[in-house]
């Protein structure tokens, strides 16, 4: 099999998650402004509810059916085999959640205010199962995952903008969401044959798969809690009103961890062929990967915490500035859940090491839940902003000290003070910006392209090593 272009699949990666975090970022302020703190705060407690539901189906299957179908791809007959076993025991799986979503619903008082809303919802759950997503992983073709989620994200814009046009068009908005999820599910299903025959199985080999897929399974179930736990305690112990100023700066938060990490997606089957084959230039890749991160997580922290009050005004409104603290605070849990993602994905799980993985979600997630507990009645939104930093900063610790004994990885001085002063020229510039321009639209602006640019500068200023990589080839060409 041919191999698949690196960077195309980066490019296309990064080119699916700026569509996916694009499309709501176009329609996200449309909709907070529409709907009202408390709907939108109705619908993300929904959301993180159904969340585990959606876990439950996955149970871990698209991560372990990537790693371990790389291994078969080559092979007609072995990934057929392999493929359909995976959609077997995901049908299983999604049946059995069903089953408990439905107990919940009829024995969680809590969860009737939202019932409508959650069983609508709860349609995605099977069409995530059908789709087989993980087959075009595998195969490494983000191409047509991309095509796929812009078609049907533009489709779902164009619906939304038609049919949400009150606060009591919820449930119009619920509906198009489900749709657009459940069309790129359709898609891949229809498209799936094309790499290899998946059928549902009556006997299929369990038991050489379960182990590695529940730990996985319980990795992500630990991930998720850390993760989605904040709201979802939040519409527990508060209103609706809290859950909607969090879900915004939350929102933020994940469309620019997503962002970022989307290059991450695309290493996790490179990583685990090259630590078997390569692996000097495994560490080169991961080094240069690494560093790239930190190159530009840590302005975009900066960039969060100098224009919190106006990237929360321009998203959603005047109604959610009171969220900025909390924004503030992700934004430094960002960093954090940046490297964290890299020790876990490209470098133990490649390794077989998911058992770490787990160990470190579990006691993030034990941390988050008792935090949340402990501090949400206190401090409400802020303190579900604090329970997720002090989760990401166990994630890079306990992940970070097993990684550094499997790799060694460095990042030179050089590059760090280049990191440090760029960081320091975008701190002046948001208060130069905010000092002398009173439009925000205009602040955030000019703040933005200033620092970018300035920023840029500085790392070449400084020949940070990863921009001059990608310069170098540039300069190339120009002199031939």
């Amino acid at each position: 099999m041919i191999q698949k272009s690196l960077k195309k699949n980066a490019i296309l990666s990064a080119l699916k998650t700026v569509v996916n975090l694009v499309f709501p970022l176009i329609i996200f302020p449309y909709i907070t402004r529409i709907l009202g703190v408390e709907k939108i705060g109705a619908f993300n407690f929904s959301t993180s509810v159904i969340n585990y539901y959606l876990l439950l189906a996955s149970l871990g299957i698209s991560t372990y059916a990537i790693r371990e179908g790389i291994k078969y791809r080559n092979n007609k007959e072995e990934i057929n085999r392999f493929a359909s076993e995976m959609y077997t025991i995901n049908m299983y799986s999604t049946f059995v959640t069903y089953a408990v979503l439905f107990l919940s619903v009829l024995f969680v008082n809590k969860l009737h205010e939202y019932l409508s809303i959650i069983l609508l919802l709860s349609i995605e759950i099977f069409f995530v199962t059908l789709g087989k997503s993980w087959v075009f992983n595998i195969f490494e073709e983000f191409g047509k995952i991309t095509v796929a989620t812009i078609v049907f994200q533009i489709v779902s814009l164009v619906l939304i903008f038609a049919y949400v046009r009150n606060e009591n068009d919820l449930l119009w908005y619920v509906v198009i969401t489900v749709f657009a999820k459940i069309g790129t599910n359709i898609y891949y299903n229809c498209n799936t044959k094309k790499y290899c025959r998946v059928t549902f199985l009556r006997k299929t080999n369990v038991r050489v798969h379960i182990k590695p897929i529940l730990i996985l399974f319980a990795t992500s179930i630990a991930a998720t809690i850390y993760v989605n736990s904040d709201i979802t305690i939040l519409g527990f112990l508060t209103t609706d009103y809290y859950v909607g100023l969090y879900s915004v700066s939350s929102r933020i938060y994940t469309i620019l961890k997503q962002l970022v990490l989307a290059v991450v997606v695309v290493m996790i089957p490179r990583s685990t062929y090259l630590f078997k084959h390569d692996m000097i230039h495994c560490q080169k890749l991961l080094n240069n990967l690494l560093e790239g991160l930190i190159v530009i997580g840590v302005p975009i922290m900066v960039g969060m915490c100098g224009f919190s009050k106006q990237i929360i005004y321009i998203v959603a409104g005047e109604s959610y500035v009171k969220a900025n603290v909390s924004l503030e605070i992700l934004a430094f849990a960002l960093v954090l859940a940046i490297i964290s993602s890299f020790f876990a994905n490209c470098i133990l799980v490649p390794n077989g090491e998911e058992k770490i993985v787990l160990k470190a979600t579990v006691i993030s997630a034990c941390a988050n839940i008792v935090l949340n507990f402990i501090l949400v009645p206190l401090y409400n939104v802020n303190a579900a902003a604090f329970t997720t930093l002090v989760s990401e900063l166990i994630m890079v610790v306990c992940c970070g000290y097993y990684s550094l004994k499997i790799m060694k990885l460095k990042i030179g001085l050089k590059d760090v003070i280049g990191v440090t002063v760029g960081s320091c020229f975008i701190v002046g510039i948001c208060y130069f910006c905010k000092g002398i321009i009173e439009n925000i639209y205009l602040q955030v602006s000019v703040g933005v392209i200033t620092s970018i640019g300035g920023y840029g500068m500085i790392q070449l200023l400084f020949r940070n090593s990863l921009i001059k990589e990608i310069v170098k080839p540039m300069w190339k060409k120009k002199s031939h």
